[in-house]
């Protein structure tokens, strides 16, 4: 999603947030991006996600299923701490299974986010207020929208997760809970980035399903990634953020959920040195510095430049100076950027 900046008026109207507890550091340059604009780093920006499981055993006359839900959260806040820019999505996926612990292949596959859905989701039937749910979780970013962190988290929410602040009710009474939680969590792993005229933000999900057998538990997978990126006047990116959440539920030759196995976990980003991926890494990379060379490359390139990026039969990059510092397959971050720069 790509939200315009004014100038001046506009922006003094716009607001974000202080970070809290640990920021993460910002990266280490790599590899050197060509003719990469000046940064001021008036601003801050952060994104992350929370994800929930919900699971159903498979039944003799009903199929199993492992939902996985998503929600994620992308945040700059300008140098007074008010958000300048929020974006809310929800990426929700669902892997089915049979009682003998066979997949549904015509069922399992990754669906478009509850956003992009539009009217497609169909809440806007049930909905007292006759709002469908992109529409709503929209009007919750407005409100959001000029206000601090602190006044965020001040909203009021019942036991239901639905908020029980009357203004916000008139436009969003579908449950808040979790995207207050993604936008708090964005908020304490803020980076220090550039003033941009556009934001672009974007997710896209894959979802696969492994069969379970007498010896082996089957699997539901799904891997998130989303993407914030900010651009000048001319569309040049000046800043990138991106990570990919991955989540699986587990299920046995009869169908059962295995639920110590069925739990949300962190991010590749939040696991940083826990991934364990720099052991197998040719550059002695882990996962989110390789990301961070990725990122940085981006910086000081157009929609063009990144799409023209070039890739190998396995989806990693043929680039020399882009192989110094990232090797694993980047043509679904490629695409990535290429959806949100689109918008």
């Amino acid at each position: 999603m790509k939200k315009l900046f004014a100038i001046a008026a506009s922006l003094a109207l716009l607001a974000g947030c202080a970070a809290q507890n640990k920021p993460e550091p910002t990266m280490t340059p790599t590899t050197e991006p060509s003719a990469a604009p000046e940064t001021t780093g008036t601003w801050q920006a952060g994104i992350a996600s929370v994800t929930s499981l919900k699971t159903n055993d498979a039944q003799a006359d009903k199929e199993g299923s492992i939902e996985i839900n998503t929600t994620i959260a992308s945040l700059v806040l300008d140098d007074m701490g008010k958000v300048v820019y929020v974006s809310l999505d929800t990426a929700q996926n669902s892997g089915a299974f049979s009682n003998e612990g066979l997949g549904d292949a015509e069922k399992n596959a990754a669906r478009p986010t509850k956003k992009e859905q539009g009217e497609g989701y169909g809440m806007i039937k049930a909905s007292a207020i006759g709002k469908e749910w992109h529409q709503q979780a929209e009007a919750l970013e407005a409100w959001m929208t000029g206000k601090t962190m602190e006044e965020i988290m001040n909203l009021p929410v019942g036991e239901d997760g639905k908020t029980t602040e009357a203004d916000v009710m008139t436009s969003c009474t579908i449950g808040v809970s979790d995207f207050l939680a993604a936008v708090e969590k964005a908020s304490q792993s803020l980076q220090p980035v550039a003033n941009a005229a556009a934001m672009h933000s974007a997710s896209e999900s894959e979802l696969t399903v492994k069969d379970a057998a007498a010896d082996a538990l089957g699997s539901v997978q799904v891997n998130t990634s989303y993407i914030l990126m900010g651009t000048d006047e001319q569309g040049t990116v000046l800043f990138t953020l991106l990570d990919t959440a991955q989540n699986q539920g587990q299920f046995s030759a009869e169908g059962k959920v295995d639920m110590e196995k069925s739990q949300s976990s962190l991010t590749k980003g939040e696991l940083k040195d826990g991934y364990g991926m720099v052991k197998a890494s040719s550059i002695g990379k882990e996962w989110y510095q390789q990301i961070e060379g990725l990122t940085h490359w981006m910086k000081g390139k157009s929609a063009a430049e990144i799409g023209a990026l070039p890739v190998d039969e396995a989806g990693k990059t043929t680039d020399p100076d882009l192989m110094t510092s990232c090797t694993i397959g980047v043509d679904g971050f490629k695409a990535l950027a290429a959806k949100a720069l689109a918008d």
